[in-house]
């Protein structure tokens, strides 16, 4: 591989991660607004009103505000990146080369995975992997500085 390669390959897998990451905190969420319907539920059918229920309501309310905005945050910090390396990704021109990059860095799919959906061998992957990485990183530096050398 390539140092363009590598540098490809890190910037994908660093984004891989960034995706995951965004995952795990819309499920945080999630469950942080499940906790607060359940208080509230139980308030309700309980017919009663007594402080520890509202606190009870109250934290887990606060608490899934709290990750929404850290998500939010996540995702505007993110948002220009994950477009472009979305476009980069979109601007290799080989169909087969563009879904080994979808499957591995979008899907998030392991290499026995995206041979059996495409139905191709590991080294055929492989090597569409590596030729990718250097189509995307191509289409990603162009995005960066659209001058050129």
């Amino acid at each position: 591989m390539t140092e363009e390669g590598r540098r490809a390959y890190e910037l994908l897998r660093r984004y891989r991660h960034m995706i995951e990451r965004e995952k795990e905190l819309e499920e945080r969420v999630q469950r942080a607004w499940d906790a607060a319907r359940r208080a509230t539920a139980t308030l309700s059918s309980s017919g009663g009103s007594g402080s520890g229920e509202h606190s009870r309501i109250e934290t887990a309310s606060v608490k899934a505000m709290d990750i929404e905005r850290q998500l939010e945050h996540t995702l505007s910090a993110a948002a220009d990146k994950r477009l472009r390396i979305q476009a980069a990704i979109n601007a290799v021109e080989c169909d087969e080369l563009r879904r080994v990059l979808e499957l591995r860095y979008i899907d998030g799919m392991i290499w026995e995975d995206i041979n059996a959906q495409m139905h191709i061998a590991t080294s055929t992957s492989k090597r569409w992997h590596n030729m990718a990485l250097e189509d995307f990183w191509a289409a990603y530096t162009e995005m960066m500085d659209p001058s050129g050398p």
